[in-house]
């Protein structure tokens, strides 16, 4: 099983979550994927991405924090209305 490691950030300006790849890529030079004992980068270049032990992508993990970072987002500003 892989641990995927991201940088999710609230910005108070825009009122919104992100990922902070500048930060990642500070933090985690050696990729953000630790499988294997050690870190992997998720993605492999030429359109391809990591793909862990248990045949998981790694750019699925990135979609479905994508899905949850929309949602916080639209719950944000429902409660900041």
């Amino acid at each position: 099983m892989a641990d995927h490691y991201f940088i999710v950030k609230f910005n108070d300006n825009c009122n919104s979550w992100s990922i902070d790849s500048d930060v990642e890529q500070d933090l985690f030079p050696d990729g953000t994927v630790y499988d294997d004992d050690k870190f992997n980068f998720s993605y492999q270049g030429n359109e391809k991405f990591y793909k862990t032990k248990t045949n998981t992508l790694s750019n699925e993990v990135d979609e479905m924090l994508s899905v949850v970072l929309e949602k916080m987002n639209k719950k944000t500003i429902r409660y900041l209305k």
